[in-house]
């Protein structure tokens, strides 16, 4: 939807504009009012965009904001029931997936996993002893996810566990952090980043699908200089299909990548 909006302003010659004009502090009800031609797109009633299927880029959630539109964040699991955590219209932070639910308890592991532990979370898995005596802790569930929680209880997630990469270094790298540097290239269609094991430990690897025929080495030259030392990307390549592998719920299945 944003790469539509902006397309079309680029054809109109007003892209420069609809960028000075979202930059205004004013209200989301002023900015409503001054950006009625994308508002209506979208119909009369529309309220929100809920998001809590997957991780969803700040520079995205501003994007919205900056045009007058409502970003709800959520996070949850189907084993939970699936809410465990929700920013609400009236208390929102950006980034963070909200604040935990009545009911819901929290915890972080030393490494940053997100246990939790309610009467929204199931006792465990149908006919499968073995993944639920993996899967709790001392009557808390393991979510699998890494993440953080600031000073007013706002949740943010890093990524999952299984995704994160071990550098030789010893540092831990999350992919979508450089996943999301690689897809703010234009020509960037969609990125999916895995560690490589190495004798030293894994090293980051990058599998880019492109939207038209680009320099691939100069796109991962751009993405290395905004990132860190211990994220640099030191293998890539082009996926050879149309799109990854993904799961119903349109995640990629990283591990069949």
């Amino acid at each position: 939807f944003a790469d539509g909006i902006m397309r079309e302003a680029e054809e109109k010659k007003i892209s420069g504009l609809l960028k000075k004009l979202a930059q205004l502090k004013i209200s989301a009800r002023i900015k409503k009012k001054l950006f009625w031609p994308v508002h209506r797109k979208f119909g009369k009633n529309f309220r929100y965009f809920i998001i809590g299927g997957a991780p969803f880029s700040p520079e995205l959630e501003q994007f919205w904001d900056s045009l007058g539109f409502t970003v709800v964040q959520g996070y949850g699991l189907t084993e939970c029931a699936p809410v465990l955590t929700c920013n609400t219209p009236i208390s929102r932070k950006p980034g963070s997936v909200g604040q935990t639910l009545p009911g819901v308890e929290l915890k972080f592991s030393r490494d940053g996993e997100i246990y939790a532990r309610g009467d929204n979370i199931t006792k465990g898995y149908y006919n499968d002893v073995a993944k639920t005596k993996k899967s709790f802790s001392n009557g808390w569930f393991k979510t699998g996810d890494i993440g953080f929680v600031d000073k007013e209880g706002y949740v943010f997630l890093k990524g999952r566990k299984k995704d994160m990469i071990v550098t030789s270094g010893g540092e831990n790298v999350y992919p979508e952090d450089i996943e999301q540097v690689l897809l703010e290239d234009k020509n960037v269609k969609d990125a999916c980043v895995l560690g490589i094991p190495t004798r030293q430990g894994e090293e980051v690897h990058a599998e880019l699908i492109l939207k038209s025929k680009a320099d691939i080495r100069r796109i991962i030259e751009a993405a290395n200089k905004r990132l860190n030392p211990s994220q640099q990307i030191m293998s890539y390549s082009l996926w050879p299909a149309v799109d990854f592998p993904r799961t119903t719920t349109l995640k990629i299945k990283k591990h069949l990548v």
